[in-house]
């Protein structure tokens, strides 16, 4: 009986390792979560100029694609994708409206550095103080 769960279990696993092997999933600073890259969300922002780092994280890889993507969102010729989660729709919509930001690209690259150094400092904190304790 061990022997038939021991194998279906491998087949399970081998078979959610194909659905997302470890190039699948990237992680997206601005709405703090891994996502696949295959999504709706991920393919509409590398396609208006980010990409995806070594570390498997979205960061801002073209300024003028993304730049050229915001003005036309303040001029109203395209809007923000209304499938996108809600907060990143905030972060674009309070870089985008903010008419003093004259690098948008910039200011979003920003937003995702200061992110991921918050999380990487949370979780240094976390791991020093459970080997603390």
């Amino acid at each position: 009986m061990q022997k038939i769960k021991a194998e279906e279990d491998q087949r399970n696993s081998n078979r959610l390792n194909g659905l997302f092997d470890e190039n699948s999933l990237v992680y997206n600073a601005l709405t703090g979560r891994m996502t696949a890259e295959t999504s709706l969300v991920v393919k509409n922002l590398l396609s208006i100029g980010f990409g995806v780092s070594a570390q498997r994280q979205l960061y801002v890889m073209d300024q003028e694609k993304l730049n050229h993507f915001a003005f036309r969102v303040r001029n109203g010729d395209v809007s923000i994708d209304p499938k996108w989660p809600m907060s990143l729709k905030k972060v674009f919509q309070g870089v985008i409206d903010n008419g003093c930001i004259k690098n948008p690209a910039e200011a979003i690259q920003q937003l995702v550095q200061v992110k991921i150094n918050s999380m990487l400092r949370s979780r240094y904190a976390s791991v020093v103080t459970a080997h603390t304790n």
